[in-house]
């Protein structure tokens, strides 16, 4: 017995060996780093590298200014094999447990296929930035190894959120956009390192859901990022959005100061003040201006054209450049949920089930409203009727914002958050919608001799599963409904029609209710202008009539007496003639 124990012993300790032995291991500039394997449902292996840090940590000195290099680890190896915490935010009223948190908090996540080491350098990549209103965002929350067994390197990055990453005094001290500053760091991290990975630094999609997709926008408009991505994939969220982008940071910048008692006039003043409070003060002054409700006033990216040239990082209103079309053009793949509006997915679990009518009340009384007031909307009462009608109660229907996350990182995000297993059909459209993305993302990289078919699913030579992607213009305004109730096959696909309605709503239906409702002011007025004008007119012939009233009844008033007059000289004369 002994002997077989000793046995099993040194099975265990060369089982352990050999698990050791086979950690994934890259040596990077800034040291070693051991990864871990995970594997996706059908088994495949994945290695992950967690909370690998991108930039130094935005601490001290280091708070509220841009990022910088990471100094590195060069004493002994890094072990990423969990997520860092999060970047500081709101906790939200969860029965989750809370998610870690620190100001420390520039790190990236890599998953790659255990194959990509035989790519040398050659596996497209993919690097994910998400967030809500660049208020919230827990990157932890999206594990990478389902997207990445479609032949795919998959980055995700966190970044600094609210006061934290876009306080900004408009001048060089308090410059703004820092959370977008970490993501562009990252990008540049990316480039440096990815070919170790068995990444190409020369096939990098850039994906974004919600403030994530406004900020791809943001990098595709800005003068600094050109060569560090090839492609994009916007879901969910645009910079045309009105909580993407501040028209005034500094107002509600230096509201949040003086609410921390940092009362100072020079922009140097007031960084070193805020220097010396916690992370939880911050936070707190942060909240106070969160739960106003107004999109407008609060610390959110801005065009930074204050700065030196040298410096500017948004020189002109991303809007405006859209429409210029004075940017790298790129394959670009983008798309909405049904209902975008209902519900998101970080509240996904809490809100839909127990608290709707918090959630409801959200929208009535601050979304809505928000929204109206930045489309010129917010004194039309009918148009509040109709937005009401159009999107509240639709919480509890699917395809809610966020929804498309569950497909796209798949079964293992699914047990994740929802903790249950896809049904059959739920599988077979994860599938499908995976392996749409990782086309899309793979043929920019593959068929470099041919640009029309760069970022194509359904290119020659590729497993496009079918699905045939056709251009949109603003002539022809192409694009399809996926559908997980629905078996898709070739030729099948719908054209999204529903898209083209809920556009209409917004570009026509509503401006033409503002426009009708403009005009009925008007026109009351104009009526109770002419009734006025009718009433001094007609007037005068009822003052006549009057007139000729009083005229007869004063004629006959006249006659009256004249006849009692003569009837008393009558009864004079007779009563002479009988005496």
């Amino acid at each position: 017995m002994n002997l077989i124990s000793v046995l099993l012993c040194i099975v265990w300790l060369l089982n352990v060996r050999v698990a050791v032995s086979q950690e994934p291991v890259v040596v990077l500039r800034q040291g070693t780093v051991r990864g871990i394997s995970v594997y996706t449902e059908d088994r495949r292996v994945i290695n992950a590298f967690l909370g690998v840090p991108y930039a130094a940590p935005p601490t001290g000195d280091l708070r509220f200014a841009p990022p910088e290099r990471h100094a590195g680890w060069n004493r002994s190896s890094l072990f990423a094999g969990s997520f860092a915490p999060a970047c500081p935010q709101l906790q939200e009223t969860s029965n989750m447990a809370p998610v870690p948190q620190d100001e420390d908090c520039l790190y990236l996540n890599i998953w790659t296929p255990e194959t990509a080491v035989n790519f040398r350098g050659r596996m497209p990549v993919v690097l994910l930035l998400e967030g809500e209103a660049f208020v919230s965002g827990l990157v932890s929350r999206f594990p990478g190894q389902d997207l990445a067994g479609e032949g795919v390197i998959v980055v995700s990055v966190s970044y600094r959120l609210n006061v934290f990453g876009f306080f900004c005094l408009e001048d060089s001290e308090a410059r703004g956009n820092l959370g977008l500053l970490d993501q562009y760091f990252a990008l540049l991290w990316v480039r440096e390192n990815i070919e170790l990975f068995g990444g190409d630094p020369r096939s990098i999609t850039l994906m974004g859901h919600s403030a994530g997709a406004a900020s791809v926008m943001y990098h595709m408009t800005s003068p600094r990022t050109a060569g560090l991505f090839h492609r994009a994939i916007v879901m969910s969220g645009s910079v045309t959005s009105p909580w993407s982008g501040a028209q005034h940071p500094a107002n509600s910048s230096r509201g949040i100061a003086r609410s921390l008692g940092c009362l100072a006039t020079s922009s140097r003043a007031i960084l070193s003040c805020l220097r010396t409070k916690s992370t939880a003060e911050i936070l707190r002054a942060f909240e106070s201006q969160y739960k106003n409700g107004n999109w407008t006033a609060m610390v959110l990216p801005v065009v930074d054209s204050f700065l030196p040239e040298s410096e500017q990082y948004l020189p002109r209103d991303p809007k405006e450049v859209l429409l210029t079309g004075n940017y790298a053009t790129m394959p670009v793949l983008t798309g909405t949920t049904r209902h975008e509006g209902a519900v998101t997915l970080y509240q996904w679990s809490d809100l839909v089930r127990q608290n709707y009518l918090q959630l409801r009340h959200f929208f009535e009384n601050s979304a809505i409203p928000t929204v109206m007031e930045h489309y010129g909307f917010d004194k039309e009462s009918n148009i509040l009727q109709i937005l009401k009608w159009q999107y509240l109660d639709k919480a509890r229907e699917g395809s809610a914002h966020g929804t498309e996350f569950l497909y796209l990182f798949g079964p293992t995000l699914m047990m994740k958050l929802g903790a249950r297993r896809f049904t059959m059909d739920e599988d077979r459209f994860s599938k499908r919608i995976r392996r749409h993305w990782a086309e899309f993302i793979r043929q920019g990289q593959a068929i470099f001799s041919n640009p029309q078919h760069i970022g194509n699913p359904n290119a020659p030579g590729t497993f496009g599963y079918g699905l045939s992607w056709q251009r949109a213009t603003p002539e022809d305004y192409n694009c399809m409904v996926l559908r997980s109730d629905q078996q898709l096959q070739q030729g099948q696909i719908q054209k999204c029609e529903m898209q083209e309605e809920v556009a209409s709503l917004w570009n026509e239906l509503l401006p033409r209710l503002k426009q009708l409702s403009a005009v009925d002011i008007k026109g009351d007025a104009g009526i109770r202008n002419t009734d006025s004008r009718l009433g001094q007119d007609t007037s005068q012939p009822f003052r006549s009539a009057m007139y000729t009233l009083i005229g007869f009844v004063t004629v006959l008033l006249v006659m009256l007496v004249v006849c009692l007059v003569l009837l008393k000289r009558h009864a004079k004369e007779r009563d002479r003639e009988l005496f």
